[in-house]
């Protein structure tokens, strides 16, 4: 967006292009079913509709509330439906399991939308380079996730199974997702199975799978493991998105959790006005 309005940008990248969180999540883009990031990814739904190369359905694939028994608290945008069995929409879902139906959830896959994105600055004139040096420039956009000072990292893993379910399933307890205490809640994200939350060091991502799979067996039985990778989610200490200008050359944009293709573009555009205007 910066490039666009005809800055000279130059992005500093660690180890490449969604080589982090960006590159390793569970691939879907959905509402956070938070009141106060809701605006944010409705903007951020815009703005993906409006790449020229990341194609976006009019409707989403929509999630599944697996075990939950109401729809009180949910946000009435994503239309929740009480289902009396999961599995008259998702017949791979075990028999005898309630659900809410979200009307949310595009399946887009981990990489794509932070490649989609590069690919769009890259036209714009953006210049990428690899490593840890930064050159000097009159306005830094510091948005290094959990590598970000005022944040800490909540590792995740995703396993890739063999099982692929038209909507996306999720554990009811998940929209709670950054209250969750360490441990792991059922989700299965196009082929991806998820989701785990551990502080601190990365966990064994391949022993992580294992209890994932088997929390898996409650809702949709046996599922093969393929592969499985751990990343860390970029947890803000008070809970709080990171969008603020530190001092007159520094503007930091981080601490987006869980949802960060959810809203992250519409956070980039705040934070590239932030640097346009001085602000």
């Amino acid at each position: 967006m910066l490039a666009e309005a005809g800055a000279d940008v130059v992005v500093v990248d660690r180890l490449g292009i969604a080589a982090g969180a960006s590159g390793r999540n569970s691939g879907v883009l959905q509402h956070p079913l938070d009141p106060s990031l809701a605006a944010w990814h409705l903007e951020t739904l815009a703005l993906y509709r409006d790449l020229d190369d990341f194609p976006l359905a009019d409707e989403p694939d929509g999630i599944l509330l697996l075990g939950a028994l109401s729809t009180a608290g949910l946000p009435p945008e994503v239309r929740p439906e009480l289902l009396s069995q999961a599995r008259d929409l998702e017949p791979a879902v075990l028999p005898g399991i309630p659900a809410v139906r979200l009307s949310t959830g595009w399946v887009v896959g981990p990489r794509a939308a932070t490649e989609a994105w590069a690919r769009r600055a890259t036209r714009a004139g953006a210049h990428f380079l690899t490593g840890v040096v930064v050159p000097e420039a009159p306005q830094t956009l510091i948005a290094t996730g959990a590598w970000t000072d005022g944040v800490e990292p909540l590792w995740g893993v995703t396993a890739t199974t063999q099982t692929r379910t038209t909507h996306v399933l999720e554990e009811a307890g998940v929209e709670g997702i950054t209250d969750i205490p360490p441990g792991e809640i059922f989700t299965l994200c196009g082929d991806l199975l998820g989701s785990s939350f551990h502080p601190g060091e990365e966990p064994d991502a391949h022993e992580v799978a294992r209890k994932l799979q088997h929390r898996a067996r409650r809702f949709i039985g046996e599922v093969e493991i393929v592969s499985a990778r751990a990343c860390p989610r970029p947890r803000p200490k008070d809970g709080k998105l990171i969008l603020e200008r530190r001092d007159e050359r520094v503007v930091v944009c981080a601490g987006h959790g869980p949802w960060g293709i959810s809203i992250g573009p519409a956070t980039a555009r705040a934070a590239a006005d932030l640097i346009g205007s001085g602000a």
